[in-house]
């Protein structure tokens, strides 16, 4: 079933980040040989990685991934910091909402090319 997949996917991931990622979470936590339970899963998400690279391949062409990545990981930081203070919110600082907007004004173009991608696959 491995060979399957992997001849399958032969030539079409061109980064060694995903190339590692296929072999070590793909391939690698397949134990089975139950087509429900073991080589589906695995043959959709061998289908999922291609589409995946190709996505990040794009976004990272015009410098989208990294806007991407820099206002959801913003993002992550202010609701981290909202979430862990149920104890005490004595001194809590909360960013302005038109902050978290901005952050969603900028991420918001990339979220619609995206959505565009996942259509067409």
């Amino acid at each position: 079933m491995d060979q399957i997949v992997e001849r399958s996917i032969k030539g079409k991931l061109k980064t060694d980040k995903f190339k590692r990622k296929f072999q070590k979470e793909i391939v690698g936590r397949t134990y089975g040989f139950m087509y429900d339970k073991h080589f589906l899963p695995m043959v959709i998400r061998t289908v999922g990685i291609v589409e995946a690279e190709r996505l990040e391949r794009l976004l990272e062409a015009d410098g989208s991934y990294q806007v991407l990545e820099a206002q959801l990981n913003q993002m992550k930081k202010y609701r981290d910091k909202a979430a862990h203070t149920w104890s005490d919110l004595s001194g809590a600082v909360f960013p302005a909402p038109s902050m978290l907007l901005g952050n969603l004004d900028a991420a918001y173009p990339i979220f619609t090319k995206l959505y565009s991608f996942a259509c067409r696959i």
